[in-house]
């Protein structure tokens, strides 16, 4: 399995992770991804360009919408510790 990450501020920004399903190492070989998708990656042609076509298979669309979700889900956490607060004075 590989895992590939980008880390910025120590925050995960994006994360893909695959196995080998078929192929081995000299060979062309396949990849399932967590998302679903499959790579073809010859072997020999080493984890930088995995890593690359790994993470070309992230839709940043998609992402940027799940990290604005999380960010409103973190500031409605936010506001309820504060109210929490107020309504304890």
């Amino acid at each position: 399995m590989i895992t590939v990450s980008i880390l910025i501020n120590g925050e995960p920004l994006f994360t893909r992770s695959a196995y080998r399903i078929e192929g081995s190492p000299g060979e062309i070989c396949h990849y399932k991804c967590d998302d679903g998708s499959f790579i073809e990656h010859h072997y020999n042609a080493g984890a930088v360009s995995l890593a690359k076509k790994m993470l070309d298979t992230i839709d940043e669309k998609i992402y940027k919408k799940e990290q604005f979700i999380k960010q409103c889900e973190k500031h409605l956490k936010y506001l309820e510790a504060m109210r929490g607060i107020d309504n304890e004075t």
